[in-house]
């Protein structure tokens, strides 16, 4: 089952995309400093363009992409748990993440 979507949805999809990464990277910025421009700007406009060249030109059928999917959400959550409970936060940065919380704030931070 094949979805075409038109170009005005494409463009549209690509442009929330592009003002959901901007934003993120701002808000980053403003509230613990560079590391969040390279690692969530950087890593959020790779994906972009890898997802408006492959999967928003040729959509996949859900039932095909919701393992895989499920599979990177599960390893996520695996992969912030561990950078939690090893205190991955404070040791990237000391000078930018020195507040109480810091650790927190990056955890969550970093879902997005």
């Amino acid at each position: 089952m094949q979805r075409q979507s038109s170009s005005a949805v494409r463009t549209a999809n690509i442009a929330l995309a592009l003002v959901f990464v901007i934003g993120t990277a701002v808000v980053g910025y403003r509230a613990i400093g560079i590391p969040p421009v390279v690692i969530v700007g950087g890593s959020g406009l790779a994906a972009i363009i890898a997802w408006s060249r492959t999967y928003l030109k040729r959509p996949v059928d859900p039932e095909t992409i919701l393992p895989i999917f499920l599979l990177t959400v599960a390893a996520l959550e695996i992969h912030m748990t561990e950078e939690y409970l090893t205190k991955f936060a404070p040791a990237m940065s000391r000078r930018s993440l020195t507040f109480p919380g810091a650790n927190e704030v990056f955890c969550w931070y970093s879902h997005l």
